[in-house]
């Protein structure tokens, strides 16, 4: 008897409660159409700049390949970080450029999805140590420098090799800062 009144207590409460065995399906939310975020414009230069400097990419993020390889097409001559002891003489290099950061985000809209890169970089002279001295020799302060990319990928979603274009598309972007070339040019040191 204690059987079928737990039955029929479970049936009846059941009943008032209800049963649901299927979830409502999550609707997605509508992408948004409109302005994207913007993004300075990078002209190119008209001006010729000093390239004969001796440049050496830290080597401190993946970004600092291709941003040897926009160095070297610009016509900088780029130099290893650091240079074999079998040679008879170290030469540094009269600038040193250092990725500091980069980030990628997307921004979904209906018409595509805009890919972005935020590039940042300093630019510094090496430091010596003073002669005779064991402290630093007077020196420049660095110079930091930031750039972006953006580009339509469509619908498909981020890839590698997306990344790869777009900070390859920020690196000739820096190239047309006329401040950063400025910034590379050979001049007397302090």
């Amino acid at each position: 008897m204690k059987f079928h009144a737990l039955v029929l207590a479970t049936a009846v409460a059941s009943l008032l409660v209800g049963c649901r065995t299927s979830q409502p399906r999550p609707v997605a939310p509508a992408l948004p159409s409109g302005p994207v975020s913007e993004i300075p414009d990078y002209p190119e230069v008209d001006e010729s700049f000093d390239v004969s400097a001796a440049v050496s990419v830290y080597p401190t993020l993946w970004v600092s390949q291709p941003l040897s390889l926009g160095l070297g097409k610009a016509g900088y001559k780029v130099v290893g970080a650091t240079q074999a002891k079998s040679e008879p003489c170290v030469e540094p290099p009269d600038f040193i450029v250092e990725p500091l950061s980069f980030r990628h985000w997307a921004e979904p809209r209906r018409e595509g999805k805009w890919l972005f890169t935020h590039l940042v970089i300093q630019v510094r002279r090496p430091v010596r140590v003073a002669v005779g001295e064991t402290g630093l020799a007077p020196y420049e302060e660095p110079r930091v420098f930031q750039v972006y990319a953006k580009r339509n990928i469509g619908r498909a979603p981020e890839s590698e090799a997306q990344y790869r274009q777009n900070v390859s598309a920020a690196v000739d972007n820096l190239m047309r800062v006329r401040e950063f070339r400025k910034a590379l040019e050979k001049s007397p040191a302090p």
